[in-house]
């Protein structure tokens, strides 16, 4: 099972994946974005460190939404 969790770069979506990781492995978890470059460097070593895959997903660009959807099993 991989859970997606979107909009980590605000501050919803970012205190969803934090509590997310005190649940799930982060082998298991897929957090996105819509702008990489928006994350801070310690989040995404933190979070890469502990196996979540993290992706960028523009709403505006849906084959760029697929693509980082993929392999995702519950938004």
């Amino acid at each position: 099972m991989r859970y997606i969790v979107t909009g980590i770069n605000g501050q919803l979506g970012g205190k969803i994946a934090e509590n997310m990781l005190q649940y799930v492995s982060g082998k298991q978890l897929i957090f996105t974005c819509s702008n990489l470059s928006r994350l801070p460097k310690e989040k995404v070593d933190n979070w890469t460190k502990q196996g979540v895959s993290i992706r960028e997903a523009n709403y505006d660009k849906k084959e760029q939404m697929i693509e980082a959807f993929r392999g995702g099993n519950r938004p």
